[in-house]
This record gives structure tokens, C-alpha cells and sequence, in this order.
């Protein structure tokens, strides 16, 4: 089954905002002039929608935090890798490569970009001479 994105999500929560705002606006504008059965039902719908929307929002904050998990988990992975990428540098033939691949894998850590950050970190595995990558272990 498919899931929403955490920007859908958002999308979803902010149109069911504005429904809120759209009927709260339309029943404090015409109170005089609504039945008050009539007023209490427009009432319970925008907090029906406000609640939707705060449930919508919440759900993406969760697909986020899991994305970023599996973010986690990624450079934990990465962390083990590194230390034996270290461990070679002794051992290699080409301690400027490893020591290249390290740099260039230190330096995409803080753009936030996993995809960056695993390509460096794979890349840094392979010049290492060590076995798997990191999404494979």
C-alpha cells in the first residue's frame, strides 16, 4: 500500500486548514443570521477539519522522522565502514586515495543529501578495498 509523502501531507493538512478558516470565517461573519442548530453544525465541522488537519500534519512530522531513521541508521552504518577504512590506511597502496575518499565523504556529511553522503560513503568502502557498501552491508 502506498503512503503519503511528508509534503503531501503538509499539502493536505494546509488545504483542510483553510477549509477550517473558510467555514469558521463564514459562520462568526453570518452568526446573527444563522439558526443556531444550523451554527452549531458549522461549529462542529471546523473543528472536524481542524483536528483532520492537525492528524494530517502530525502523520508527515512522522514520515520525516522516520525518513530520517533510516537516515541514521545509513551513517551509523558508514561510522563501522570509516574505522575500517582507517584500519587500511596503514595497508594500502594508495593511502592518497583513501585519504581523498575520506575528505570527500567527510565534506558531504554536512549537506544533509543522503544520497550524496552514501555515494561518497560507498565510494570510500570500494577505494578502501573493503567488501559490501551501505546499503548492503
Amino acid at each position: 500500500m502506498a503512503t503519503m509523502s511528508a509534503s503531501d501531507c503538509f499539502k493536505l493538512g494546509r488545504s483542510l486548514l483553510d477549509a477550517h478558516d473558510e467555514i469558521h470565517n463564514y459562520f462568526m461573519n453570518n452568526w446573527n443570521n444563522l439558526e443556531p442548530a444550523y451554527r452549531d453544525h458549522l461549529q462542529s465541522l471546523a473543528v472536524s477539519l481542524y483536528q483532520d488537519a492537525s492528524d494530517v500534519i502530525t502523520h508527515g512530522v512522522g514520515v520525516v522522522i522516520d525518513d530520517m531513521k533510516a537516515s541514521v541508521v545509513g551513517l551509523v552504518s558508514v561510522t563501522g565502514k570509516v574505522e575500517q577504512a582507517l584500519a587500511k590506511i596503514s595497508q594500502a597502496k594508495s593511502v592518497i586515495d583513501i585519504a581523498t575518499a575520506l575528505i570527500a565523504f567527510s565534506a558531504a556529511i554536512p549537506t544533509g543529501n543522503i544520497d550524496t553522503i552514501i555515494q561518497a560513503g560507498n565510494n570510500l568502502i570500494r577505494t578502501a578495498g573493503i567488501e559490501g557498501d551501505l546499503l548492503n552491508g
